[in-house]
């Protein structure tokens, strides 16, 4: 729970003190806070896909890098 927890209020965190310091913004639009709200609530649902995401990313990357130094890709054997 605490691995889910802590980035949550991480991203809330953070997001909070960006739409803070930042002096074009309006302090008091309620999409703003909306995106704040579920970017924290969605974050625990993001950060296992996005972990999966990047683990199949790197296979693939060594699968084609395996292929191009054997000299098989774009040679149509």
């Amino acid at each position: 729970m605490n691995l889910y927890l802590l980035p949550a209020i991480w991203v809330a965190t953070v997001l909070t003190s960006l739409h803070l310091t930042d002096n074009t913004a309006r302090k008091t639009d309620r999409h703003a806070w909306l995106v704040i709200g579920l970017a924290t609530l969605l974050w625990p649902v993001v950060l296992p896909i996005s972990a999966v995401e990047l683990y199949r990313k790197s296979s693939l990357r060594g699968t084609f890098e395996q292929l191009e130094s054997t000299g098989t890709v774009f040679e149509g054997r």
